[in-house]
């Protein structure tokens, strides 16, 4: 996913004058932000908890990964609204914010794109690639609609048949537990009228580049259909451009 979502971020927000802010929200083990930066961007990444990764130590001794407070200091100290949330990023300093698998694990989606709000310069942008609430296959755990469908008896009838991940296939409860503390799924329509109540303005819909970029031959073609692409951000994920106005 590194790979194509670095395609995306830069046909999006190409890198053709210097000093090119970007920041990656819920940056994970800061690979992506190493590449952005071999790419030539100032880059910069946050999250709540780093994962162990190559470039972790050193980006964060030079303060270009940083952590985000939260109340209790874990991901699970993130609430619908927060005392100590906020983004370690100063006022209108990015040209550009993006996330991967993100903004399905953001339960305060309003403080979430208020600070999108808040980092970008005016005109800049945020690019938010993201799997659908109707994905025919839960990216996190491989269960059947298993984002719309969080009933236990579903989990374990799924697991029970094989139809998960593997680690998943003798534990059906910790898919269930995992989708309950972990992810908060919403409809698009949601998504888009909260970043707008934030002067973050739809732009673009990219899915289709999605598609373009990808690896699969048979998604590249099908990415020149505008049904297929519907039918692909319906069913499996979504990349969506906002604007700060």
């Amino acid at each position: 996913m590194s790979n194509l979502y670095i395609r995306i971020v830069n046909n999006i927000i190409p890198n053709k004058q210097s000093n090119i802010k970007i920041l990656d929200i819920g940056c994970g083990n800061g690979d992506m932000v190493q590449e952005l930066i071999n790419k030539k961007y100032e880059a910069f990444g946050i999250d709540v908890e780093f994962k162990a990764g190559k470039y972790v130590l050193q980006l964060e001794k030079r303060n270009i990964l940083r952590k985000i407070k939260t109340d209790s200091g874990g991901r699970l100290g993130v609430l619908s609204k927060n005392k100590t949330y906020q983004w370690p990023i100063e006022n209108d300093s990015m040209d550009a914010v993006c996330s991967r698998a993100v903004i399905e694990h953001v339960v305060n989606l309003d403080e979430f794109a208020e600070e999108n709000n808040r980092v970008l310069k005016l005109n800049g942008l945020c690019v938010h690639y993201f799997p659908s609430k109707f994905s025919l296959i839960e990216p996190h755990v491989g269960i059947p609609f298993g984002a719309i469908l969080q009933y236990k008896v579903w989990f374990v009838i799924c697991c029970y048949f094989g139809l998960c991940f593997k680690k998943f296939r003798r534990n059906p409860l910790n898919a269930y537990n995992y989708m309950i503390q972990n992810t908060k799924y919403r409809n698009i329509h949601e998504i888009i009228e909260i970043f707008n109540s934030h002067n973050l303005i739809l732009d673009k819909d990219i899915t289709n580049q999605i598609m373009a970029f990808s690896s699969n031959n048979l998604f590249k073609k099908f990415s020149r259909l505008r049904f297929m692409v519907i039918m692909f951000g319906l069913f499996r994920s979504k990349c969506l451009v906002f604007k700060k106005i």
